[in-house]
């Protein structure tokens, strides 16, 4: 039987970046990592980084600094680094921090598992960001049992001066319904009460599902009344609503809502 080996998790920034921090926890799970609470009892740290802007980015620096410690003073034999900063400056971080084992981009998360299981692998795996998960891709939901963040899209494709993301994270991309409505069914399996729709830009979702088709056609509006607790989560960008104001964006939350009516007596109604 292969040995378990003990995993360390450090998320900074944003929702969307804790989503893909619990998929690298499922998929460490499925090779034989077991998540413990203290960093210095670790064989392996994972820092999931933010670099939005420049306190994040500190702050993901310090915290890779710190996790380095432990190396020297802790049980960890292998350190990571994924998420925006690691997109960013993957090149720089790879020359002035040897102590680090991996550094993965935004779109190479959910290769952690074949990463770290290889005898031999690549210290930058930073391809172009272009993936999302889906319903079947394994997950470990790191909040309170009764609630769960569920992404519903990636990237963005506003082209703002000011903004970082599209270099980050990449285009527009969605899944669609169907696959939305299959995970929020596995979460709702799980217990969870409360789904917060999470996107970089949550109104865009209609604009990109399923190459263009409209999302209005593939959601039921007798959902409406069936009662658990969907909310929107997104960055703003000019000209958008936030959350599910819009009347395509409450159709998202209303179908992911409905999929858990049959578990009315956990739903929490507002």
């Amino acid at each position: 039987m292969e040995e378990t080996k003990s995993l360390y998790m450090m998320t900074l920034g944003c929702p969307k970046n804790r989503v893909d921090s619990e998929v690298m926890l499922g998929t460490l799970r499925t090779r034989g990592y077991s998540l413990v609470q203290e960093a210095s009892q670790a064989e392996v740290i994972v820092v999931n980084t933010c670099a939005f802007i420049g306190p994040a980015k500190q702050e993901s620096v310090d915290s890779i600094l710190e996790m380095a410690e432990l190396k020297k003073s802790g049980a960890c034999k292998t350190l990571v680094v994924t998420g925006c900063l690691s997109q960013r400056y993957g090149q720089e971080l790879s020359q002035e921090m040897p102590e680090v084992d991996h550094f993965l981009g935004t779109s190479a998360y959910a290769q952690i598992g074949d990463l770290l299981a290889a005898e031999a692998s690549p210290r930058q795996v930073i391809p172009d960001p272009d993936y999302i998960h889906n319903a079947e891709t394994p997950r470990i939901n790191s909040m309170p049992k009764y609630t769960a963040y569920l992404k519903i899209s990636e990237g963005c494709d506003n082209a703002c001066a000011f903004c970082i993301i599209p270099t980050l994270r990449g285009g527009q991309r969605s899944r669609t319904v169907q696959d939305i409505v299959a995970e929020a069914r596995n979460l709702a399996d799980s217990g969870v009460q409360e789904l917060n729709l999470v996107a970089q830009d949550l109104t865009a979702h209609r604009h990109a599902v399923d190459r263009g088709a409209v999302l209005d056609q593939h959601v039921g509006t007798a959902v409406l009344d069936h009662g658990i607790d969907a909310r929107g989560v997104a960055e703003g960008t000019p000209g958008d609503g936030i959350g599910t104001t819009d009347r395509t964006d409450r159709a998202v939350a209303v179908d992911v809502a409905g999929v858990v009516d049959v578990h009315d007596d956990r739903v929490h109604r507002f």
